[in-house]
């Protein structure tokens, strides 16, 4: 796609954002949760329209596939890029830089990961958000979520 791209005479950048597959379902939970809640507001007691996409389309199974499609994506490109991680500024890894690896910045990065049970007690706080707000596909998939990860630990 790169090279379909310069074909034309676009000049490409590519910057990407590195999350965990456990962080983006999450993520995509708590987005979906927020944006309901909102939605309910707007309808009900006449708030502001949510800000920002409405993510329903958005599987939480597919969050953590595309985190690591964007590793493996990154891991084989060609092309120089930038790495962002959720919440900085500035670039945590450059492929011009040369300073370390991708491979060894990966590895550092999953080093950097939070422990199960600080992805456990975000989960249980989501969990009670997803039964209270009576959404029972994001209860449904959060309690596979927590399987996999007690069955992991």
């Amino acid at each position: 796609m790169i090279e379909i791209m310069q074909s034309k005479g676009y000049r490409t950048r590519i910057s990407a954002v590195i999350t965990d597959g456990v962080a983006a379902q999450l993520s995509v939970a708590e987005r979906k949760l927020k944006y309901d809640h909102d939605f309910e507001d707007f309808k009900e007691k006449g708030a502001d329209f949510p800000e920002g996409q409405n993510p329903t389309l958005v599987d939480l199974g597919l969050a953590a596939k595309s985190a690591l499609d964007v590793i493996c994506f990154l891991h084989d490109c060609k092309e120089d890029f930038e790495v962002f991680e959720i919440g900085k500024d500035q670039p945590v890894f450059s492929s011009k830089d040369r300073k370390i690896t991708f491979d060894e910045y990966v590895d550092d990065f999953c080093s950097r990961i939070p422990s199960d049970d600080v992805y456990l007690r975000r989960l249980n706080r989501l969990s009670k958000q997803a039964e209270k707000q009576n959404n029972t596909l994001i209860s449904s998939s959060l309690a596979v979520l927590k399987g996999k990860l007690q069955q992991k630990g």
